[in-house]
């Protein structure tokens, strides 16, 4: 879902709702299944959370389809352009789409069109916007708007002027000069502009009512035969409208630029200067001169910037151009200019680059367009010999959105070696920058965030807090949509799981979440009407159907349901272990499209897997589309949706005099709350026969390496000088970096340390095969890694912390499978329980023996799916109500 935020003059809220509109297909390549835009058009609304968009257009359809090829260009700032200068074919479809008028309006556009017997194709519009446009955009002085209308009445004797102003001397002269043949709207509109002041920030009838004829003579003004304007939002919504710029007279920056050219003569000269080309061109084929050559330059050159000369031909004259001159790259970057799909774009601008690999635009284009199309690994090589170096910094200082791109395809394939050179010169960047360009800003907002990625996977979480908290002030303060500050608050509880936070401040925190969630939402309220129903149909959440962490334990309780179950998943791939599963797909609709869904379905418990994790669909419940609503496995923490009744858990996880701070009830398990099944292991590796140096290990993800678990480590190194300590690292790249920050603050040599890079799942796997005794993390602790390290028969060290369900998530699997010994209160216990181990190869080699049956024993899914399911089964009937002849709940879509 996107959610705009504007709140200024009508227009205005128009053209940065398509912005947004259009900034999110250039991010994401697709539409946003939903638009709220509850948070615009504040001036012409009694109630403020209303979205009132459809009062102005029509409900746009889910299935409307517009195909990415490139970005489509557009900025609020576009109303001060050159109107010729705009890609209408791009455009046009995404007004069409979201900005289509309603019944409502265009039975105004009717009623005016009859009253003042428009005839469109013989009217001229003079749209005229003194007053606050004169100082704002140079706007041209009356006068010289008439002069136009009196050259277009030269040529054009029986036209007639539709006049458009809030001008009335403006008004007057154009009657006196025109008496037979102008007319303004008189419908009050010009006398409620007046009476509206332009400062003026709460709601009127007059502003409501004044906003939709005003759209309705805008859509009127866009099909009249010649416009003449000035520059502004709702001039660049005539052009909108009418799809192009034929027969516009636009004033701009002092000057007139007149597209009011004859089409069918200008497409006859153009034909006629492409023949004149191909008659050259043939010259050329028989005798190679170099003024010849540089004749066809020209002339393809200019052909190349005639809107007339249609799209094939010029891919016709670059093809010839390239075979005149094979080493120019600019020819080869014209044509990505020309073509329509993405991959004929990369192959066009690759070609650009290896004819001229440091030319910028070059680059800059084929970076941006492997980056939207998810080619992070051969954007990556192009960066030969460091070239990037020059583009992301130069004298003029930080290219920002070039640094992005590279930054993200570092982090997405996990190279991390330069990654704090790039904070370093995000930092210098951040004091640099001061323009309020919507893009600028776009991007600035995303470095935020780049900076905190960075720290995160270098494990300095409170830095990386600082960065996404820098985000959430920089969206508030430029009124960003607010699914860009769910996102970022989102990013910043998630990071707080690895600290030891304030309870009480983090659950304001998802309490704030919960108004972003709810805010505008009528609910479903699906009434629970079946009591003692013995088979109930329990609807699941995720975007998790592959091989994710969550697989392993989501697959086997889908298995060895006896209750129906349905999958809604947020994705378009599913592992092909799930697709036997009832799975309906909701990742192309919209919140309020999925909640229906859910509810068409009749599920009775509706448990989501995601929490606030990337991806999740938490939208979805404050609609309530199921009368009760849980949250289970995928997040350590509350959703603190309201929405959301309960959260599965255990009493070692959680237990009952935890201070953690939860908005759901909690359901504990009557042993621990998760049933694994390793989605990729199907047999344990043999361990190792233990030998005299010791080997500890840490596969868990690296950023739970946190200061107080390097501390207790640190300890455990010193008093038990034999051993080694084998470390997983995030990165592919980074060994040297993160060897010289393990050696700081372990205070060990590197001999002492192991330090592995980033693996596949297969290499994972043989990591357990080397260690004896593996380290568990804290505050957040292992999961998935503590079932795997138990699959393969490894001793986990853990340590418990009542109040953190985080930390104990490795200690509640211990104790399940009968290991409650390895599980320590304190740091000290945690050190002497490693030492007693280290000191006892015989025991370490005891649990390699015996570990693998206790844990698969404690995994079987016969008991705990009878508990799971009973546990669903009591919370449906204390919701359930005695009546058999409830009513469905109303709703509307």
């Amino acid at each position: 879902m996107l959610k705009t935020k504007h709140n200024s003059g009508f227009f205005s809220c128009c053209s940065v709702r398509l912005h947004d509109i259009i900034s999110y297909f250039n991010t994401n390549k697709c539409l946003p299944t939903e638009v709220d835009s509850s948070e615009h058009f504040g001036l012409y609304k009694k109630d403020s959370t209303k979205d009132i968009t459809f009062d102005y257009f029509k409900q746009y359809s889910n299935s409307t389809s517009i195909i990415y090829s490139r970005p489509v260009p557009f900025h609020h700032e576009d109303q001060f352009a050159v109107y010729s200068q705009l890609d209408y074919t791009a455009l046009t479809p995404f007004v069409q789409a979201y900005f289509s008028p309603s019944p409502s309006i265009l039975q105004r556009v009717e009623v005016l069109q009859k009253k003042y017997s428009i005839h469109p194709e013989n009217t001229c519009v003079l749209f005229y916007r003194g007053n606050d446009k004169v100082t704002e955009i140079g706007m041209c002085s009356y006068q010289e708007m008439l002069e136009q209308a009196a050259l277009i009445l030269e040529k054009n004797p029986n036209i007639q002027f539709l006049l458009q102003s809030d001008e009335t001397e403006f008004l007057e002269e154009a009657k006196k000069r025109f008496p037979t043949n102008s007319f303004h709207f008189n419908e009050e509109i010009r006398h409620m502009r007046k009476q509206i002041s332009s400062v003026d920030k709460v709601y009127s009838e007059k502003n409501d009512e004044f906003s939709k004829w005003y759209l309705a003579i805008t859509i009127l003004m866009s099909t009249c035969n010649y416009v003449v304007c000035g520059s502004g939002n709702c001039s660049i919504w005539i052009t909108l409208y009418r799809g192009n710029a034929t027969n516009i007279i636009q004033h701009r920056h002092d000057h007139w630029i007149d597209f009011s050219k004859n089409t069918a003569s200008s497409e006859s000269l153009a034909h006629k200067s492409y023949q004149y080309f191909l008659n050259q061109w043939h010259s050329y084929s028989s005798s190679i001169t170099e003024p010849l050559q540089k004749t066809l330059e020209e002339q393809a050159a200019a052909l190349l910037q005639d809107t007339m000369v249609p799209l094939d031909k010029k891919q016709d004259i670059v093809s010839k151009m390239i075979y005149m001159n094979p080493d120019k790259h600019e020819w080869y970057y014209q044509m990505a200019q020309l073509v329509q799909h993405d991959s004929q774009i990369i192959m066009w601008l690759r070609l650009a680059y290896e004819k001229k690999p440091n030319d910028y635009p070059t680059l800059y284009a084929l970076c941006k367009t492997l980056f939207m199309n998810n080619q992070h690994k051969l954007l990556f090589d192009l960066n030969r010999n460091h070239l990037f170096d020059q583009f992301i910094e130069s004298k003029n200082g930080v290219n920002a959105e070039f640094l992005y791109y590279f930054f993200e395809s570092n982090m997405t394939l996990h190279y991390h070696k330069n990654c704090e050179k790039y904070v370093a010169m995000l930092e210098s960047y951040f004091k640099t920058v001061t323009t309020l360009e919507p893009d600028v800003l776009h991007h600035k907002c995303i470095n935020y965030v780049d900076c905190a990625k960075v720290q995160y996977v270098l494990g300095n979480i409170e830095s990386a807090i600082t960065y996404v908290e820098k985000s959430i002030q920089f969206i508030i303060k430029h009124y960003f949509p607010s699914d860009k500050l769910i996102l970022s608050t989102q990013h910043l509880l998630s990071l707080y799981d690895y600290l030891y936070y304030d309870h009480v401040k983090q659950f304001k925190k998802y309490s704030e979440l919960n108004e972003l969630f709810s805010k505008g939402i009528i609910p479903f309220n699906v009434p629970n009407k079946r009591k003692n129903k013995t088979q109930l149909k329990i609807g699941y959440v995720t975007s998790d159907l592959g091989l994710h962490a969550v697989s392993n334990f989501i697959h086997s309780i889908l298995k060895h349901h006896t209750y129906e179950a349905v999958v809604f998943a947020n994705q378009t791939a599913i592992h092909p272990m799930f697709r036997s599963f009832n799975i309906v797909q909701i990742r192309h609709l919209s919140d309020k499209e999925a909640a229906y869904e859910i509810m068409k379905n009749e599920i009775d418990i509706l448990i989501d897997l995601n929490g606030h994790t990337s991806l999740n669909r938490l939208g979805i419940f404050p609609y309530q589309p199921a009368p009760i609503q849980m949250t289970y496995l995928g997040y350590p923490n509350t959703t603190g949706l309201t929405s959301i009744q309960y959260r599965i858990t255990d009493s070692v996880a959680d237990p009952p005099h935890s201070k953690q701070l939860y908005s759901e009830k909690l359901l504990r398990m009557p042993s621990c709350f998760l049933l694994y099944k390793s989605s990729f292991q199907t047999e344990p590796l043999v361990p190792r026969k233990t030998k005299q140096t010791i080997i500890l290990g840490s596969l868990n993800k690296e950023p739970k390496i946190t200061p107080p678990t390097l501390r207790v480590w640190a300890k455990i190194l010193k008093e038990n000088p034999t051993t080694k300590l084998l470390i997983k690292l995030e990165s592919y790249d980074n060994t040297d970096s993160r060897l010289a920050y393990y050696m700081k603050h372990l205070r060990v040599d590197k001999q002492r340390l192991l330090l592995l890079t980033r693996t596949d799942d297969e290499q994972y796997t043989k990591l357990f095969g080397m260690i004896d005794i593996a380290l568990d993390t804290f505050p957040y602790s292992g999961t998935t890694t503590t079932c795997n390290a138990l699959y393969n028969s490894i001793p986990v060290v853990t340590m418990t912390h009542d109040d953190y369900h985080v930390h104990n998530v490795s200690a509640s699997l211990l104790k399940n499978a009968g290991l409650a010994e390895l599980v320590t209160k304190s740091e000290t216990e945690y050190v002497e329980r490693v030492t007693s181990l280290v000191n006892s190869v015989e025991t370490i080699d005891r649990y390699k023996a015996t570990i693998h049956a206790k844990f698969v024993a404690s995994m079987n899914p016969v008991p705990f799916m009878k508990a799971y399911e009973s546990l669903l089964y009591n919370a449906h009937n204390a919701h359930a109500t005695n009546t058999t002849n409830t009513t469905h709940a109303t709703f509307s879509m």
